[in-house]
Parts: C-alpha cells; structure tokens; sequence
C-alpha cells in the first residue's frame, strides 16, 4: 500500500452511503475520487466535524492507494 499526498482543491463531497464518503479533488486536469472509510473516524484540521457542504475549497489530504487503485482517506486539512 503507497501512502500519498494531495493539497488541491475539494470540488464536492459525495456522503450517499453512509457512513463512507468520497472526496471529489481536481489536480490540475485530472479529478482524483478519494474514499473515506468512516467519515466519523477520519482525522480533520481546520473543521470539528465532517460535512457534505464542503465545496471548491483548498484542501490537503493524506491517503493511501493499494495495487488495485483504491484509496483510503487518512486525514483531510481544510485551508
């Protein structure tokens, strides 16, 4: 599993099955769709809950991707 690094924008959050949520981030031109787990257990800077209201907003966020490409969100910091 490769640990990785994003500080982009956060386009929208996804939160239709609970209690995971997806993190829709543009990386220049590409769109990245970053999963989190549980989003009650996700660390969080600069916000003291979780919210699907998030939009174009500047994040950094620490993930994780397996061999097969699928992420897992570790911490998500809201600037």
């Amino acid at each position: 599993m490769r640990q990785s690094f994003i500080h982009e924008i956060l386009k929208r959050v996804d939160r239709s099955t609970e209690p995971t949520a997806q993190l829709n981030v543009t990386s220049g031109s590409k769109t990245l769709n970053l999963k989190v787990v549980d989003k009650n257990h996700v660390i969080l800077v600069g916000a003291d809950r979780f919210s699907c209201s998030w939009s174009n907003q500047k994040v950094a966020v620490n993930y994780r991707q397996n061999d097969s490409g699928e992420t897992s969100v570790m911490s998500v910091e809201l600037q």
